[in-house]
């Protein structure tokens, strides 16, 4: 929910026993490389099988760990695995139009802007607009910087 809610390892655990089971979700932890620290969560969530595509959602919880490309490392192998692996067409993400961070890294990888849904989330006693973007194979695969396998 965007982070209205308050989060705890419980519930964690429990979201993660439940994309095991599903058949159109995929959820990995992000861990540091250095000293396996779990930062972060990213997944391919609404995975449709016959027309190939489904949307990312990620999330870097530990602060310090903002603005040290772990997201945009996250995101590049998770599109290597949701293009190369799941063959799928198309991948879909979204955020907080306010979200610039998150937009730049988005943009990096790949993802272009494909719509503005206005007044989509309420928070701190305003609506906000959301940003979608997506990606083709096709355009993965004229990418010079996407993880090869």
């Amino acid at each position: 929910y965007h982070g209205i809610f308050p989060n705890t390892k419980k519930a964690m655990v429990e979201f993660l026993e439940r994309m095991e089971a599903r058949k159109h979700d995929v959820a990995f932890a992000i861990r540091l490389k250095s000293n396996n620290r779990h930062i972060g969560n990213v997944g391919i969530h609404g995975i449709d099988w016959i027309h190939r595509f489904g949307g990312i959602g990620i999330l870097i919880g530990e602060k310090d760990c903002w603005g040290k490309g772990y997201g945009n490392e996250a995101l590049r192998l998770l599109l290597a695995y949701g293009f190369d692996k799941l063959n799928l067409n198309k991948i879909n993400i979204s955020c907080h139009a306010e979200h610039k961070a998150a937009i730049a890294c988005y943009k990096k990888v790949g993802f272009k802007q494909e719509g503005l849904f206005r007044e989509e989330f309420y928070r701190d006693g305003k609506y906000h607009d959301r940003v979608s973007m997506g990606m083709t194979k096709r355009e993965y695969q004229k990418r010079d910087d996407r993880v090869k396998n």
